[in-house]
């Protein structure tokens, strides 16, 4: 069954395009994308640690600023529960979010709390997601929180009009998405 529903499978490696896609056009091109053991560390903005002169162990703030989570849809309301600490512990991390439409029931509401922005590739719109796999690619932004009120670019101005311009591409199939992304995930 798992052939015809691949619940195991992330988008990445249903389409292996995928991953240089998003790396074309992130702020800092994110190193891979997170495995399900990074979650919980890397994740959260964290390169291991050490015990200062107390014995307490002191964690290590990593230099990454962005973080590609590619869940498989089956254990991606886990990868969110831990998106959304990291959220917290680390506001000034950006997030890129990518997932197939799957078993979205479990964790499409959470996802859409925490995204700034939040866009679907329909199944043969793009060259890395084929008509083969049938159901669009949910792809998600998280901006990092900026440093003036209102905090949030959520619903900025700057960030609405790049939103419009990037609907109305998907609509013509030999428009490049890539730069109005870059421009998004540099608004912070």
């Amino acid at each position: 069954m798992l052939q015809f529903v691949p619940l195991h499978l992330s988008a990445g490696e249903r389409s292996p395009s995928l991953v240089p896609w998003v790396q074309s056009w992130a702020p800092v091109t994110p190193s891979l994308p997170l495995s399900p053991d990074d979650w919980f560390e890397r994740g959260h903005g964290l390169c291991g640690g050490s015990a200062d002169h107390t014995v307490i162990w002191l964690p290590h703030e990593s230099n990454g600023t962005w973080f590609f989570w590619l869940p498989p849809p089956a254990i991606a309301a886990c990868a969110l529960q831990e998106l959304g600490i990291s959220r917290h512990k680390r506001p000034s991390l950006g997030h890129i979010f990518v997932c197939p439409h799957f078993f979205t029931q479990h964790w499409r509401k959470k996802l859409f709390n925490i995204a700034d922005l939040v866009f679907e590739v329909a199944a043969g719109c793009r060259a890395f997601w084929s008509l083969t796999m049938h159901e669009p690619v949910l792809v998600r932004l998280i901006l990092p929180f900026s440093l003036s009120p209102p905090w949030q670019l959520r619903g900025s101005e700057c960030v609405l009009a790049l939103v419009r311009e990037l609907r109305q591409m998907w609509q013509d199939p030999f428009a490049d998405e890539r730069i109005v992304l870059h421009k998004l995930c540099a608004c912070s």
